[in-house]
């Protein structure tokens, strides 16, 4: 959370986050939940605490697709290793655990000593309710 300076636009959107820990959601997803909930933030500020959120690792940023999406990152959650799947068709992006990438991730630093960020990998396909 930011030191010093505190907002009510910050407390707003760290509330939409919280409130929504569990999905990723885009800029415009939480102006429309703030929005929803009785306040107005206008959307440039909604994307500046989010960038300073960002930068103070409370949230992560996950791009790709048509816009970037946000999720609240508790510092249990921080620590374990996950990547992410995207829908090319409904655009959806999932967390994952996966031994079997933790093994290649092991193998990328031992072989080319290339230091893999889970956070920020994203492998792409097709969903199964897109799929059907």
């Amino acid at each position: 959370m930011e030191k010093g300076y505190h907002t009510k636009q910050t407390d707003l959107v760290m509330a939409c986050l919280e409130a929504n820990k569990e999905r990723h959601m885009t800029a415009e997803e939480i102006y429309c939940w703030v929005k929803e909930n009785g306040e107005f933030v206008g959307k440039a500020t909604i994307y500046r605490k989010l960038a300073t959120l960002e930068k103070q690792g409370v949230i992560q940023k996950f791009e790709g697709g048509d816009s970037a999406c946000y999720q609240y990152v508790s510092q249990q959650e921080e620590c374990k290793n996950h990547y992410h799947l995207r829908c090319v068709e409904c655009n959806k992006l999932f967390h994952i655990e996966s031994e079997q990438l933790d093994q290649l991730s092991s193998e990328l630093k031992t072989q080319f000593d290339f230091c893999l960020d889970h956070g920020k990998s994203v492998l792409y396909g097709t969903c199964k309710k897109c799929a059907n």
